[in-house]
């Protein structure tokens, strides 16, 4: 007879050294902190599947943990929206999930972002001193290069996450440079899930993109800029809200090719 392949651990994407090595940093770091920590990063780098069961058992394996401070660790990410945890019938137990969304809860997510970021882009255009223009400057031209390289070069490989810190970078910056608390409390709960959709669009831009497309999103974060700096506040306000809307769009198209996956 045969022998079987042992199955590979669909959790090895875990860093298996992370625990050990944080604490010989930090002796006092709380295993599940660190735990909790690296599933979160994996979560919003898109290393798992919406909807994905988080088996217990197979992350502690992967990283060389026991499964206390797993369980421990997915029940902190479900207090901020990152697991959503199923009852199982007749039982105390639930099976946990990593979070997912419907094309009715991103066209919301994309709604409030666009009220809140357009309305910092329109407070920025009118407060110029607040920003800090040439960073701004320089983040809109990351954006626009990365995203000529993407029209220009069949053989491009893309760096989602890098890719996305350079986008959201400047969206954060016109957020922060409006001193409205209010309005940077609003922002900061859509940050994992903004992080993660960036990602995830970041992820297939060079798949679904074309020419065009590319080169318009590309364009968009610059065109924003030079409103600003021109303080041209209603214009501001309207591009980031066209701006947005693409984005809405193009993370719809990305959300129904996971659905054929």
């Amino acid at each position: 007879m045969a022998e079987k392949s042992p199955r590979t651990n669909p959790f090895s994407c875990l860093s298996s050294t992370v625990v050990e090595e944080t604490l010989v940093r930090n002796p006092f770091e709380k295993i599940s902190g660190i735990v909790a920590t690296e599933l979160e990063s994996a979560i919003i780098a898109a290393k798992f599947q919406p909807g994905q069961r988080l088996n217990i058992s197979q992350i502690a394996d992967a990283m060389c943990v026991s499964p206390t401070p797993v369980w421990e660790a997915i029940e902190r990410l479900q207090e901020i929206g990152l697991v959503v945890a199923e009852p199982i019938p007749n039982s105390r137990r639930n099976v946990y999930r990593v979070f997912e969304m419907t094309p009715a809860e991103i066209e919301d997510f994309f709604l409030t972002r666009a009220a809140l970021e357009s309305l910092a882009a329109q407070i920025c255009a009118t407060k110029t001193w607040n920003v800090d223009m040439p960073r701004l400057k320089e983040y809109a031209v990351k954006f626009r290069e990365g995203l000529y390289v993407f029209a220009t070069d069949e053989n491009a490989k893309s760096d989602p996450v890098n890719f996305s810190e350079v986008d959201r970078t400047f969206h954060t910056m016109l957020i922060k440079a409006t001193r409205n608390h209010f309005l940077i409390e609003s922002y900061n709960a859509l940050d994992r899930i903004s992080s993660f959709l960036s990602i995830k669009t970041s992820y297939y831009m060079g798949l679904q993109l074309n020419r065009d497309d590319a080169l318009t999103l590309g364009n968009q974060h610059m065109t924003i800029y030079n409103a600003i700096e021109n303080g041209y506040a209603e214009l501001a306000r309207n591009l980031m809200i066209s701006h947005i809307k693409f984005c809405a769009e193009h993370t719809l198209r990305n959300l129904s090719l996971d659905s054929r996956d």
